[in-house]
């Protein structure tokens, strides 16, 4: 670990070689230092990285963006193309009325409160985050009834409703018009192993994973590439034919 300054830290080994451990001391340190700082891991070799790495997930965002270009182009909604491109769900739209925010730990802690607009008035939406959306409640402003939408580590996605840009939690303010999609996550994170680091218990909540329907498409653009020339040679033949 480094910063700016030139001020350089090397962490040989770790009590039990816990993780979580390592991770609360390079926090500090980096609190303790204007909260910028570079790091670098060992790195892994190949084979154990296409084992356990979530790949292809730059295609996924760039795929997210052209998704969002092209509803643009061809007038229509881009929560639409979304939905159907990334086997999401729209789970609320509304206005930002209350925002409760601190820094604890070395994470951006809160809770998000949303009024509902359009087809979601008369509901509300509570978020909780730590440095991203963690668990998604929906509430009958009527009965204060309160319905989990989403949960780690599938992935609750917070766009601005006007130019569908997305908005991280540290650019959230009261006024902000906004809808929030959820994505399923890859297979990888969603494994009971990946669980333990991921999940709602890894963040102390005492709640199941309750996965969104679907599946997460993670295929690159060249394996898509491949595929859509199979199908285009496939219904050449079938015409000739």
């Amino acid at each position: 670990m480094c910063d700016e300054k030139k001020n350089q830290f090397i962490m040989h080994n770790v009590e039990g070689k816990i993780f979580k451990k390592a991770e609360q001391h390079m926090r500090n340190m980096v609190m303790n230092l204007g909260c910028i700082m570079g790091i670098a891991f060992k790195p892994f070799p190949g084979p154990t990285l296409m084992e356990i790495g979530v790949l292809n997930s730059v295609t996924r965002a760039w795929r997210l963006g052209r998704e969002v270009l092209r509803a643009r182009k061809e007038k229509i909604n881009p929560l639409i193309a979304i939905e159907k491109a990334e086997n999401g769900k729209l789970i609320f739209i509304g206005k930002v009325v209350d925002l409760h925010r601190v820094i604890e730990g070395g994470y951006n802690k809160g809770l998000l409160e949303v009024s509902g607009l359009d087809q979601f008035k008369g509901k509300s939406l509570e978020i909780d985050f730590q440095n991203e959306n963690l668990i998604a409640h929906v509430v009958d402003d009527e009965t204060k009834e309160k319905t989990q939408e989403a949960i780690v580590p599938d992935l609750i996605c917070i766009v601005d409703s006007e130019t569908y840009q997305p908005i991280l939690t540290e650019d959230l303010k009261y006024g902000l018009r906004i809808s929030v999609v959820v994505l399923p996550c890859s297979p990888k994170i969603s494994s009971p192993q990946a669980l333990k680091f991921c999940g709602p218990k890894a963040f102390g909540y005492d709640l199941p994973y309750n996965k969104l329907p679907g599946h997460c498409d993670l295929k690159s653009n060249a394996e898509q590439l491949k595929l859509l020339i199979q199908k285009t040679n496939m219904n050449f033949i079938q015409k000739k034919k």
